[in-house]
Parts: structure tokens; sequence; C-alpha cells
């Protein structure tokens, strides 16, 4: 029964006329949008940690001006 489906399932596929270039074209833009959005959440992460050091170098900066 499951390879029958398979089968016409893959024969459906097949034969349609580029149906395998528009799965392969969505299948690479779901593996780009998530390494994109992998990238995104690594920089965002690393450009908050930068900022939140050098706040931190700032504050220090002042209180020992103050003191």
């Amino acid at each position: 029964m499951k390879k029958n489906l398979y089968n016409k399932l893959f024969f459906k596929i097949t034969s349609q006329r580029g149906a395998m270039d528009k799965i392969l074209v969505t299948l690479l833009l779901v593996v780009v949008s998530l390494a994109l959005f992998i990238s995104l959440h690594n920089w965002s992460d690393s450009h908050r940690d930068n900022l939140i050091n050098e706040s931190d170098t700032q504050i220090q900066k002042v209180m020992d001006e103050v003191k």
C-alpha cells in the first residue's frame, strides 16, 4: 500500500513539467532563510554583548571620575 502510494506520488511529481525544480528551489529558499536567521541571531547576540561591555566600561570611567 505505502509503496504504491510513494510510486504514485513520485510519478506525479516527475511527470509535471518543472515540479522538481519548484521543490528544489523551495528547499533552497528554506535552507537559505534558516541560515540567514541563525546568522542574524548570532550577530545580534554578539552585538548586544559588545554594547553591554562598552557601557559597563563607560560607567566605570564615570564612577572613577566622580570619586
